[in-house]
């Protein structure tokens, strides 16, 4: 859960968050849940484990939707 948080905490810090200034409209991650062995998703393949912290999640989301200056 940890590492998966922080990798994609990390993602939107160094890619997402400085893009919005310059126009970025939308993101989208679409690997939401594992498949055919896939690991990189939020969620397993039966999506009865969610594999990130929720509520990091929420945070991560606020600091993309949130109003300017867009900060983790």
């Amino acid at each position: 859960e940890e590492a998966l948080t922080a990798k994609y905490e990390t993602m939107v810090r160094e890619m997402i968050l400085p893009s919005i200034p310059d126009g970025l409209a939308g993101v989208i991650y679409t690997q939401n849940a594992d498949v055919e062995g896939e690991i990189n998703g939020l969620y397993t393949a039966d999506r009865a484990v969610c594999k990130v912290n929720k509520e990091r999640m929420q945070t991560i989301k606020a600091a993309i939707f949130g109003t300017p200056p867009y900060s983790l």
